[in-house]
């Protein structure tokens, strides 16, 4: 297990996480939604590719986090992973 800066090879990885999360963060709220993928959105991949991203590494890349200056601009763990405290620890 490891936390590093993210790099450019990263990219196709935490579009994937991206895709197989998103959509799990609006599980309770009414209505269906679509996936717009990260790297199609024009407001929201510029902002987490201006952040400073972290990914955490175990078999491969699980997860990412973005912040930048105070804000969390996200923060996404692949599904089997989950509840093993990674979210925490790419917090922290």
């Amino acid at each position: 297990m490891s936390i590093r800066k993210y790099k450019k090879s990263d990219l196709s990885t935490i579009l994937d996480i991206y895709a197989l999360s998103k959509l799990d963060e609006l599980a309770f709220e009414q209505g269906e939604f679509e996936l717009l993928p990260l790297n199609d959105d024009e407001k929201r991949f510029p902002l987490v590719m201006e952040s400073e991203i972290y990914v955490y590494e175990s078999v491969g890349v699980i997860a990412f986090g973005a912040k930048h200056e105070n804000e969390i601009r996200s923060l996404y763990v692949l599904p089997q992973f989950r509840g093993l405290g990674v979210g925490k620890m790419l917090l922290e």
